[in-house]
C-alpha cells in the first residue's frame, strides 16, 4: 500500500512538471499573439493613413485634370477667334469673354496654391503655343528656302 502511494505520488509530481511546462509553453504562445496582434494593428493603421493620402491625391489628380480642361477649353476658344479681326465684331469673342469672366471670378476664390497651379498651366500653354509658332515659322522658312533654289 506504501509503494502504491509513493507511485500516485511521483505520479502527481510528474503531472505537475508537465502541467508547469504547458503553462510556460501558454504563457510563451499568448505573449507571441499579443505581439503579432500589435503589429498586426499599426501595420493596419499605417495602411488606412496611405489610403487616405491616395484617396486625397486622387482627388487633387481629378481637381488638376478639371483645371487643366478648363485651360484648354480657354486655348481653344482663344485659338478660334480669328486674326485680324477686332475683338467686339465676332460672337465667339463673346462667349469667350463670357467665360472668361465666370472663370475668373471661380479664380478669385482659389488658395494662392491653387493660383499658383492655374499660373503654371497657364505659363506651359503659353509655352507650347509659342513652341507652336516657331515650328511654323520654321517650317515655313523651310519651304521658302525650297522653293527658291528650285
Amino acid at each position: 500500500m506504501q509503494s502504491e502511494i509513493d507511485s500516485l505520488r511521483q505520479r502527481i509530481t510528474e503531472l505537475e512538471a508537465e502541467k508547469a511546462e504547458l503553462e510556460a509553453k501558454n504563457s510563451e504562445l499568448l505573449k507571441r499573439v499579443i505581439e503579432e496582434t500589435a503589429k498586426y494593428k499599426a501595420e493596419n493603421v499605417e495602411l488606412k493613413a496611405r489610403i487616405e493620402e491616395l484617396e486625397k491625391n486622387k482627388m487633387e489628380t481629378a481637381e488638376l485634370r478639371d483645371r487643366f480642361t478648363i485651360v484648354e477649353q480657354r486655348q481653344m476658344l482663344n485659338e478660334s477667334v480669328p486674326l485680324g479681326l477686332p475683338k467686339g465684331n465676332n460672337s465667339s469673342d463673346k462667349d469667350s469673354s463670357n467665360f472668361n469672366f465666370s472663370s475668373t471670378s471661380v479664380i478669385e476664390e482659389k488658395s494662392s496654391e491653387e493660383k499658383d497651379i492655374d499660373k503654371f498651366l497657364d505659363d506651359a500653354h503659353k509655352k507650347s503655343v509659342a513652341d507652336n509658332i516657331r515650328r511654323c515659322n520654321k517650317e515655313k522658312k523651310f519651304s521658302v528656302r525650297r522653293v527658291s533654289k528650285m
